[in-house]
């Protein structure tokens, strides 16, 4: 949707690039505006054209960051490193300090 409720249809287009040759393994494009969705269609493509990413180090932004992606690049043997996203609520869950000696958490505000 755009700012003048009309629709404009898009497409986001995935690649796994060698990091050395700077060579396209593998692409994907899909019209859902997630990029988590992106990333395991992405890893297929590549491993029909590729073969296996076995030992092969992923990197990626935080878009790409879920708890199904983590396991299906460990499930591949692929070493998935991704940017954690970090909450914009300042009470957020990653906001919040642990104090081990009191096994207990503190809040942003303050409060224990």
């Amino acid at each position: 949707m755009t700012k003048h409720q009309g629709v404009q249809q898009c497409y986001h287009h995935f690649a796994i690039v060698d990091a050395k040759a700077n060579i396209i393994l593998g692409t994907h494009t899909s019209n859902n505006a997630c990029d988590q969705l992106g990333l395991i269609p992405t890893i297929e493509n590549t491993e029909k054209t590729y073969g296996s990413l076995a030992g092969f180090q992923l990197g990626a932004d935080a878009g790409f960051f879920s708890a199904e992606n983590i396991a299906y690049a460990e499930g591949k043997g692929i070493n998935y490193y991704a940017s954690y996203p970090e909450a914009k609520s300042p009470y957020a869950k990653d906001k919040f300090k642990y104090d081990e000696a009191s096994d207990a958490y503190t809040c942003p505000g303050g409060i224990s």
